[in-house]
């Protein structure tokens, strides 16, 4: 009995590695899916010049407050200015919105 099983284990490593072609015959041959075949590989993209290109524009942060314009006299001053700025340095760059929440029906 062990010697059937390893001779039809063989076999099916052998023509699983030789690739014999076995296509599957029956009332459940035209379920599966048919093999599709590789499409051509894409031609090579053209090389851009990176020395033509022109440089990437980078938003310059309003300074209105520096650490050594800050004293004990005029911290709160300084405090609500800093709000300011840093206020119009998020209205000044366009971020991303990435925070996005799904929520299934069923779930509320």
């Amino acid at each position: 009995m062990t010697r059937i099983l390893s001779a039809l284990a063989l076999a099916a490593l052998l023509s699983g590695l030789v690739g014999c072609g076995l296509r599957p015959v029956g009332p459940m041959a035209k379920v599966l899916p048919q093999p599709t075949p590789k499409p051509p590989p894409a031609p090579p993209a053209a090389k851009v010049d990176t020395a033509a290109m022109p440089p990437a524009i980078v938003p310059t942060p309003t300074a209105l407050v520096s650490p050594e314009a800050v004293t004990p006299e005029n911290a709160h001053a300084l405090a609500a200015k800093l709000t300011e700025e840093l206020t119009a340095d998020a209205n000044a760059t366009k971020a991303p919105v990435t925070a996005e929440v799904s929520r299934l029906k069923a779930q509320r």
